[in-house]
């Protein structure tokens, strides 16, 4: 294929290099948050999609890519992908690339387990009351008196690789932490 047209239909403007590296595979076409005419629109001649289910509205299946005659890929940047036909990509000999196996890239991606707990210790440390309450000129600080997480017991349903990291930070910071996952032997969760 000499002049490959990947449509990118996911925000990637503000990751470092990803359009870059796109554009050194081929001619991009950059959506970022497209209807689904305007990729019916524009995949009829594409080879590759580009998207992630993040911000995607798009079902990615037959009614959008019937006339996507070209189309030979589509890629995820995700482990996801309900948002793709996966049958009917098969129909069409469509391949499908995703993270969803990619065990040394997905797990360096620690940015839903880090965010979880983020609201976690927002919320037992009544970060966004006591932020209010300082916004209108008051702090009456016994109102917003929050629970040190180290004499808190923390409970983990899911023992996958984000309750695995999630577990791991909450046992770093002193909580007491159990784990619930039916598909997990005890053996496996010991010493996390």
């Amino acid at each position: 294929m000499d002049n490959i047209k990947i449509l990118v239909i996911t925000p990637v403007s503000h990751i470092k290099g990803v359009l870059e590296s796109l554009k050194r595979m081929g001619e991009v076409v950059y959506q970022p948050d497209p209807t689904e005419k305007e990729v019916i629109d524009l995949a009829h001649d594409c080879h590759v999609i580009f998207t992630n289910p993040n911000k995607s509205k798009v079902f990615l299946g037959e009614r959008v890519l019937a006339d996507a005659n070209n189309l030979k890929v589509i890629c995820t940047a995700s482990t996801g992908t309900v948002h793709i036909d996966k049958q009917y990509l098969q129909t069409r000999s469509i391949s499908l690339l995703s993270l969803t196996k990619e065990f040394d890239t997905i797990n360096q991606i620690s940015s839903t387990a880090e965010h979880a707990f983020a609201l976690m210790m927002s919320a037992i440390r009544n970060v966004v009351s006591s932020h209010n309450n300082a916004l209108k000129g008051e702090w009456n600080y016994e109102s917003y008196i929050g629970r040190q997480i180290n004499f808190l017991t923390i409970g983990v349903v899911g023992f996958g690789r984000l309750g695995k990291k999630f577990a791991h930070y909450s046992s770093a910071f002193g909580a007491r932490v159990m784990v619930y996952d039916p598909y997990v032997s005890e053996n496996e969760m010991v010493g996390f």
